[in-house]
């Protein structure tokens, strides 16, 4: 079975993150940190990292989203 809220946060709201502002210094620095990962590491610890918190990232975004959708979905029914 399809999971609804999970179609609508991946077609509607998952943006761009180059699109808010606020994340363009934050992304200067993370290119120097793992910059300084792979020097250390190597490019196959970089990969693990960036996968990992990427399917973190993922999850709690989808998680907050479903939260939100759902509080949203209540609100709306107390309204009536």
């Amino acid at each position: 079975m399809t999971d609804v809220i999970e179609f609508l946060y991946e077609s509607q709201c998952n943006e761009e993150p180059e699109s808010i502002p606020e994340l363009a210094e934050l992304y200067e620095k993370e290119s120097e940190i793992f910059d300084n990962i792979h020097t250390a590491l190597g490019l196959k610890a970089l990969d693990q990292l960036n996968y990992t918190q990427s399917q973190i990232s993922h999850i709690l975004e989808l998680d907050c989203f479903r939260k939100g959708f759902l509080l949203g979905a209540s609100l709306m029914l107390e309204l009536l």
